[in-house]
């Protein structure tokens, strides 16, 4: 499912919009997701919510990954986020924003003693 909301009324044009996501030369190579909404039962928890992010991701160079609103985040899908699927895609660079303490715990957690170094905090 996608989802688009469009504001009418805003000061932004289309090639600030492009030049946040894409790079003249390679195209699309950042993507932003709202994690809270792409798990459509809720919170964050099971690896097979992780791995239905993951889908596809590897078509983009940079990964931003927006834990906004999000409270609790399970250990498999932190597990097959940031350890499984960064270990497989080191050419991925994941980057995690606007998470609460125990989310950043969890992902530091499943992460440690990986060298994981494509995880940006």
């Amino acid at each position: 499912m996608v989802m688009m909301t469009l504001e009418n009324e805003t000061e932004r044009e289309a090639g600030q919009v492009f030049d946040t996501y894409a790079d003249v030369d390679e195209g699309f190579m950042r993507t932003r997701i709202p994690v809270k909404e792409a798990c459509i039962t809720g919170e964050p928890v099971a690896r097979s919510q992780a791995r239905r992010i993951c889908h596809r991701l590897e078509t983009f160079r940079e990964v931003i990954l927006d834990f906004s609103n999000v409270t609790l985040m399970g250990q498999g899908f932190a597990d097959e986020l940031f350890r499984v699927y960064a270990l497989e895609h080191p050419q991925v660079l994941l980057r995690p924003i606007n998470m609460l303490p125990q989310v950043e715990r969890m992902i530091r957690h499943v992460a440690r003693g990986q060298s994981s170094e494509n995880i940006i905090f």
